[in-house]
């Protein structure tokens, strides 16, 4: 089927993803975990072994503009030195040591970075500083000034204007429609954005929620927990079945999880994402549910 053209969904919103949910494209140098950590929004990507140049790096893709970019990391005795790039042009530099103290949250911003439209690779470089060897980087938001899309607008068929990846975070940015049961936030250092939410623990509850998608190849990853007591998950994309997700464990675990992969979204459009307790695993006692984070990773 032939897409000509589209309604841009919103050339204008920031682009932010957590770094460990989004994970890593392409390890340069060095060993990065995907940790949970009761600081910040609890997860990062993290290196507590570095050796001068470690590295990373992550893709993204905007519709083109001006952008601030900032990224939450932390300082501390035992940081070092963290350098920002992209596409392999600096654009930050800075050692996170402090002689003493608890971690210091920092946040710096990047102002006034041109992006031409479609892909770019941000990149993470770390260096020791004496004995000091740890590098983490949790979330990074980049905030359009001015962009090369209106929202609303419809333009000829573009694979790019449309941003990615796509972090959902239900019953906070998404605003979702209940279709059956009752939920419930859960704050606790743990999990991802320091938030998760559950369902009454019934059998075929269900939450739609709206999602921008431009077309192309997308893994779904998660922010899962998994316990003794939950169903099994199921996610559409408006009436199609994109993955299915046994949240039974024993013993319980929290972990980012990869639910698919390679999921083709040919037209670029708004669409329904709707999950839904189907079933439950022969050895759980109950259908609760979670849905903690949910980021749609554009790959091509």
């Amino acid at each position: 089927m032939a897409i000509t053209s589209y309604v841009v969904p919103n050339g204008n919103t920031p682009l932010f993803f957590n770094s460990a949910l989004l994970g890593v494209d392409n390890t340069i140098q060095g060993s990065w975990s995907e940790t949970s950590l009761g600081y910040n929004s609890c997860w990062a990507l993290t290196n507590t072994s570095v050796t001068d140049g470690d590295s990373y790096s992550q893709d993204i893709w905007v519709p083109g503009g001006i952008y601030s970019i900032k990224f939450s990391t932390l300082k501390r005795s035992n940081m070092g030195y963290i350098t920002m790039l992209i596409d392999d042009v600096q654009i930050y530099n800075a050692l996170l040591y402090i002689s003493s103290g608890t971690y210091s949250p920092t946040a710096p911003v990047i102002s006034n970075v041109v992006l031409s439209p479609g892909k770019h690779t941000i990149k993470f470089v770390a260096n020791a500083y004496s004995t000091a060897k740890s590098i983490y980087v949790y979330d990074i938001v980049l905030y359009p000034s001015s962009t090369n899309y209106t929202a609303g607008r419809t333009f000829p068929y573009d694979p790019y204007a449309c941003l990615s990846p796509v972090e959902i975070i239900p019953f906070w940015s998404n605003s979702p429609t209940v279709i059956q049961g009752t939920y419930a936030f859960l704050i606790n250092n743990l999990y991802i954005h320091w938030l998760r939410v559950v369902n009454g623990n019934a059998n075929n509850d269900e939450i739609h929620m709206k999602i921008a998608l431009t077309s192309g190849i997308y893994d779904i990853r998660a922010q899962d927990y998994a316990s003794t007591n939950y169903g099994i998950l199921k996610g559409y994309l408006d009436d199609e079945l994109i993955f299915t997700r046994d949240q039974y464990s024993s013993p319980s675990t929290n972990s980012i999880v990869t639910y698919a992969t390679d999921i083709t979204i040919i037209k670029p459009k708004i669409y329904t994402l709707k999950l839904k307790v189907d079933g439950k695993n022969a050895s759980s006692t109950g259908y609760y549910m979670s849905c903690n984070a949910l980021l749609f990773k554009r790959k091509s």
